[in-house]
């Protein structure tokens, strides 16, 4: 039994067991300079009781950290072939690596990596992070290292942060693992932290935590059982993709999941459409690219059915098509208008997550900004729930914080419905930091709260809570962007205010707390031709007027 230990004086190190965990012995790798905030170390073990010890190394000025690999074939006593996996691709930074042994001499390590050195745990590093696997055949004497996301990233901008604490860029929390399906293929999951806009401009990171898994699809396994089916000397057509569309009364819109490349990588894919099953007939021979997505905007919204497949393409020729698909026209909703109605969806939310009771279970965050012909700019803040009741418990609170980023400097605005008494306050503050450390809608600093406009309602039968605020209260004039939203559902036992461990989230969106989408504030005049913002017409909870109290926390 093998333990890995982060640190052992400066070096990383194991623990070993031979007797089921009676006794331990401690050994220390040698050469293996930790990290103050490093990753944990993992180990791998293949079927010759070979020993595979791979950690991050830091250089002496903390500015890089490479991945290595050891072996040791007597339980860990002494240690040999001190590999770095990254230098290959130039990986100067590197965070959670895992490890995973096959048969004799085989073993892969996957890891973060990028080619940026620096401190990496910055919001300023300008790294941009990539998912790695290296394997090895020889136990250890050489390895292969690809890069198994490089058209994704999985961090973008912004470091990843490894202590504890509530920092932004902690998202990632090193949910990763490492394993083989039965055929010796190795799997890697991962959380990924760049997604949407990210994926194209790796600049402005979602700092997202999407669960991802990369599969092996070409080349030898861990298993050499399998050898024999896997022919390493010769290209061999691409596997099938697995495809998925959808369609409006536009376009069709096909995704798929990239196949088994055969040993070559997939330089395109073909496209087969019909109008009747299994009879397709080539619409693109070739996409030319290895982008799984193709958008088919000849197809006729007249015609009711169409049916594609999709083949891929290496060097050996074209593969096998997928299955067959026939997506349901489903027409767009008309596009929304800031100027209009509740006005942008900028955060939705499943159903049925809430911890809470009526009116907690959140659906969707919108904002508005209708004309001003008087020049005073307004935003209005609307978060859609479940029907609820009124009054709320007291010290409930439905808020959106907001992420401002100007040049180097963030940050946070926030706008609530709080509850104190038998009806709602509605306010604009700056929230606070929680007990770890990290900026919290949640709470309030005290002394910034402002008062919301006349305008704010909370209709409970259906579920919709709507915060009026002045631009200039939030620090927002025309041409200023929000850089992010978060909304959610607070309740604490106390609302006079203990400290924020007494308030617990019932519903947030996103469901990560990740600070997601944007918001450009438009001139005042920018909607005077629009249909106005209309006033909500069911009976409104009345604004209590007046000094309020501090809610400190909600």
């Amino acid at each position: 039994m093998y333990v890995p230990v982060r640190d052992c004086s400066g070096n990383a190190g194991l623990v070993v067991s031979t007797d089921a965990g009676i006794t331990w012995t401690e050994h220390v790798v040698p050469n293996s300079k930790t990290q103050s905030h490093g990753s944990d170390p993992s180990i791998a073990i293949d079927k010759n009781n070979r020993v595979y010890f791979s950690y991050v190394a830091g250089n002496a000025d903390n500015t890089e950290g490479h991945t290595h690999v050891q072996v040791s074939d007597d339980h860990g006593a002494t240690w040999s072939r001190d590999f770095d996996l990254g230098a290959s691709h130039g990986i100067r930074n590197a965070v959670f690596p895992e490890a995973i042994g096959g048969d004799k001499g085989r073993a892969a390590v996957g890891f973060l990596g990028t080619d940026r050195a620096g401190n990496y745990e910055s919001l300023t590093f300008p790294g941009i992070w990539y998912l790695f696997i290296a394997t090895t055949y020889d136990g250890g004497n050489t390895w292969t290292v690809v890069n198994a996301t490089p058209n994704d990233p999985v961090q973008g901008v912004g470091g990843i942060w490894q202590g504890g604490g509530g920092n932004e860029n902690r998202n990632l929390l090193d949910f990763n693992e490492v394993t083989m399906d039965d055929k010796g293929r190795v799997l890697f999951g991962y959380s990924d932290g760049c997604v949407g806009d990210c994926v194209g401009n790796p600049s402005q990171n979602s700092f997202t935590a999407f669960m991802r898994v990369a599969r092996q699809s070409g080349g030898k396994t861990l298993l050499a059982s399998q050898d024999a089916l896997t022919d390493t000397t010769k290209a061999q057509l691409p596997k099938a993709p697995c495809l998925s569309g959808s369609r409006d009364q536009f376009a069709t819109h096909l995704t798929w999941k990239a196949p088994d490349n055969g040993g070559a990588d997939i330089t395109g894919y073909q496209i087969l459409r019909g109008t009747a099953a299994g009879a397709e007939s080539v619409l693109v021979n070739n996409t030319g690219t290895s982008k799984t997505a193709y958008t088919d905007t000849t197809a006729n919204p007249t015609t009711m059915k169409y049916y594609y497949v999709v083949k891929a393409i290496n060097k050996k020729g074209v593969g096998p098509k997928s299955n067959e698909i026939a997506p349901d026209v489903v027409p767009l909703p008309p596009p929304e208008s800031a100027c209009v109605g509740s006005g942008l969806t900028k955060l939705t939310d499943s159903v049925g997550d809430t911890l809470g009771g009526p009116g907690t279970d959140l659906k969707s965050f919108q904002i508005a900004q209708p004309d001003a012909p008087d020049g005073v700019i307004k935003l209005y803040f609307t978060i859609n729930t479940d029907p609820g009741v009124s009054p709320q418990p007291v010290g409930s609170s439905w808020y959106v914080a907001m992420k401002l980023v100007s040049g180097t400097t963030t940050t946070y605005k926030g706008v609530h419905m709080t509850w104190l008494g038998t009806t709602p306050t509605f306010e604009s503050y700056t929230p606070a930091p929680n007990s770890s450390g990290g900026i919290d809608g949640r709470f309030v600093t005290g002394g910034t709260q402002k008062p919301a406009e006349p305008e704010s309602t909370y209709d409970a039968a259906n579920g919709k809570v709507v915060i009026v605020v002045k631009a200039s209260d939030l620090g927002l004039a025309a041409g200023s962007t929000i850089n992010g939203f978060v909304s959610a559902v607070s309740q604490t036992t106390n609302p006079t205010g203990t400290g924020p461990a007494a308030t617990a989230l019932l519903d947030q969106m996103p469901e990560s707390l990740a600070y997601a989408n944007s918001y450009t504030v438009a001139d005042s005049q920018a909607c005077a031709s629009a249909t106005p913002t209309p006033t909500p017409t069911a009976t409104p909870t009345p604004t209590p007027h007046g000094k309020k109290p501090t809610p400190k926390p909600h």
